[in-house]
Parts: C-alpha cells; structure tokens; sequence
C-alpha cells in the first residue's frame, strides 16, 4: 500500500496541524546511507490523537524525531517535508527549530531513568525546562515548576523538588516528563513509547491523565507505540509502520473492526487474549 494520509477520508474542514508529505530518513555508515524512513505521509488535525505503531525498527520513533530534529548519530531528512501549521520544519535553521522545540511542540521521549539526570534533583530538571522554554523566568519559574508537577498528578509536588530520580517510582518519574513535555502547552506533544516501562496498572493511570491533561490544554498527540492494545485507549486514527513504510492508515475502530494488511492483523493478533477472526 502506498503511503496515505490519515485524515483525508476523516475531515475537511481545516488545514492539518502537523502534515508530514514523502518523508525521507537515512543515516549514514561506512557503507553509505541507510534509509530508515520511507516515504511516509500523514496528516493530524487539532485535537486529534495520532498513534504510529509498528514493532521495533519499522521507523515510528525515527519518524518522531525527525519533526523536531531530535534525530540520533548520523541521522538526516533527505527527503520530504515536515508541515507544522504550514511551516517547514526541515527548512528551519538550529535557531529556529529550538524555537519550536518544547513551546510549539513537546515531546516526552522514552525511558525516564535514561532522560532524567540522575545527578540534578526533580526540581531543578523541571525548572530549567521551563526557562529553557521560556515559559517563566527566576521566582515565576519555580513557582510553575510547582504547578507542572502538581499537574503532572504529583500533589506533593513542594516537597518532590529536591529529590533526585531514584526517589521516585517508574510511574512517577514518566509522569514528571510528561509535566515537562506539557509545560510550555505546546499545540502538539509527541509522546514515544511513554508506557512502555511500566506495569499495566500504572500503564493505564498514566495513559488516563495523559488524556486529561491533552484535552484540557487542546493539545494534539502524536503517540508512538509498538502496543495496539494501548492504542485503542488513546488514539482517534492510526498508521501502521513497518520496515520504514506506513502500510496501514485509518480511523482507530477501522484498523481494529477491519485491518486491512497481514502485518496490521498480525499485531493484532499478538495482543495478549485476542480473538481476532479478520474474516478468514
């Protein structure tokens, strides 16, 4: 299938928020480059949650990434455009970009131990994000660190401040940088695989608030997953990805009632007490 948008059969009303046309990901090794992503196209609407799912290395996180320029090592867009309210992003000079990193578009990545400082208590970490941001600045910003963290669903946010990551639990480490993601209320979070560490319990507390927090701030989600289990919980529509390819696009309940490719029905499948028959 070649890649489509989402939202074309979805909405005509306005002009996508985020819209991603024939993008083009390598990176280059010794032997040349390697593509990674392969000419993927989607379009997320305000308002709209967006899941990219796929197993790993079929391109999703990398896809991510490369709309605010977070791309590791040797990673570059050699191809297409990244439309953020009609914007290029890949045009956009170093300057620019950080511009729009956290204040436009916030991104909580991956891993909480592995993106916290373990060195730099809770308090300092949020608050330099916030400056950083410019959200607020001196005294202002501590006070909004508070309140970050209080939204984050930490009522004891005061008495957090000086504590250092290994004082918190898994759950609560994910949900201060999802307080930092949110902090400046960009128009889009991109949220990469921000669960995916956590027991179900807790998988599902953090997913809740997430789904709060976005629909009182009227920010849009681009959710990045490898589980389609979690993506009913949050997602409006959904591309499927796989090997640097969108092979599936559509409405939530579509992929699920009706999956079109083998590979969508295979995840599927692999989610843990299902019974799907795809007609077969």
């Amino acid at each position: 299938m070649n890649s489509e948008t989402v939202s074309d059969a979805i909405t005509d009303s306005n002009e996508p928020l985020l819209q991603i046309r024939d993008l083009e990901v390598g990176f280059q090794t010794q032997r040349g480059l390697v593509p990674a992503v392969r000419g993927v196209s989607l379009s997320l609407y305000a308002g709209q949650t967006l899941a990219i799912v796929g197993e790993s290395g079929s391109g999703k996180t990398t896809t991510a990434q490369a709309i605010i320029n977070l791309l590791a090592g040797t990673g570059n867009v050699t191809a297409g455009e990244i439309l953020f309210e009609g914007r290029d992003l890949t045009k956009l000079s170093a300057k620019e970009i950080q511009d729009v990193r956290g204040r436009l578009i916030g991104y909580v990545p991956q891993d909480p131990m592995s993106n916290l400082n373990p060195v730099w208590n809770i308090g300092f970490q949020v608050e330099e994000a916030i400056k950083a941001n410019d959200v607020a600045q001196g005294k202002a910003a501590r006070a909004r660190t508070i309140e970050v963290l209080q939204e984050a669903g930490l009522s004891d946010a005061a008495d957090r401040l000086k504590q250092f990551p290994h004082q918190f639990s898994g759950g609560m480490r994910q949900r201060v940088l999802i307080g930092i993601g949110l902090s400046a209320r960009p128009k889009l979070l991109i949220a990469d695989e921000p669960t995916s560490a956590l027991d179900v319990t807790v998988q599902r507390q953090i997913l809740d608030h997430l789904g709060t927090l976005t629909r009182d701030y009227g920010t849009s989600v681009l959710f990045i997953t490898h589980d389609l289990a979690v993506v009913r919980l949050v997602a409006d529509n959904v591309c499927v990805m796989q090997k640097g390819r969108i092979v599936e696009a559509a409405t939530t309940d579509e992929v699920f009632d009706n999956p079109q490719q083998t590979y969508t029905q295979e995840l599927l499948a692999a989610i843990p007490g299902a019974n799907f028959e795809f007609g077969r």
